[in-house]
């Protein structure tokens, strides 16, 4: 189909789809069509009110609404609504019980419908929320990542200004330096790259669950990719 938001001469916005206006719609400012192209989203706005429009169906009203998107398997639609000082991760018209601030993302999975971002009531008051599980409160978290089908999440969590641990679907793997380093997945998803410390020794290359020391003298590398196999 072919969405536009159009304006009649002297009218309101409104979206129209195959050239007919959609009900409902006035004042629509953005639309979105999910990846298999048999749902659509249209952000619409007049203050002091914002809202979301799913095929047809008004969803609850906010002060504000930004980051609208699909996932990639089409299921599921996602945006960020803020009302007051909360904000809110809002997942087919349901909302998150609401954060002061969300630190990052929402990320949506390359594959499948799987949403990750950190959310917390104050900068070192942060927690990971994965697929509707909220992992313990920390200080900090850096760096987070999703595997290409979604089914693995990994994050530098800090207990403090001075620690850092790696953090892999959920578990302590090793600690880390400041703000700990890029992780990489491979194509298929199953395996992961990226710098720790192991619970005893120096730092090293964490790949798959083990610890390779760096070769002396090469300093702090960084992980590049993996082959496409």
């Amino acid at each position: 189909e072919i969405a536009a938001i159009a304006a009649a001469k002297g009218g309101r916005k409104q979206l129209h789809l195959g050239g007919k206006p959609v009900s409902g719609t006035e004042n629509a400012w953005n639309v979105v069509f999910s990846p298999d192209g048999k749902h659509w989203a249209a952000l619409c706005a007049e203050s002091p009110s914002a809202w979301v429009v799913v095929d047809g169906k008004k969803q609850q009203d906010y002060t504000s609404v930004r980051d609208l998107a699909f996932t990639s398997d089409s299921a599921k639609c996602v945006y960020v609504a803020e009302t007051g000082v909360k904000k809110f991760v809002v997942i087919n018209g349901q909302e998150d019980a609401g954060n002061n601030l969300i630190h990052v993302g929402p990320i949506l999975s390359k594959k499948g419908g799987h949403v990750a971002y950190s959310a917390g009531e104050m900068m070192g008051r942060l927690h990971i929320h994965y697929d509707g599980q909220v992992l313990p409160e920390r200080y900090n978290n850096f760096n987070l990542a999703l595997s290409p089908d979604g089914s693995h999440f990994v994050y530098y969590a800090a207990n403090d200004a001075v620690s850092t641990e790696l953090i892999v679907d959920g578990k302590v793997k090793g600690t880390a330096a400041s703000f700990g380093g890029e992780t990489i997945f491979s194509p298929d998803s199953k395996y992961v790259a990226t710098n720790a410390r192991p619970p005893k020794g120096d730092g090293a290359l964490f790949i798959n669950g083990e610890f390779l020391p760096y070769p002396p003298g090469m300093g702090y590398p960084r992980p590049l990719g993996f082959t496409v196999d």
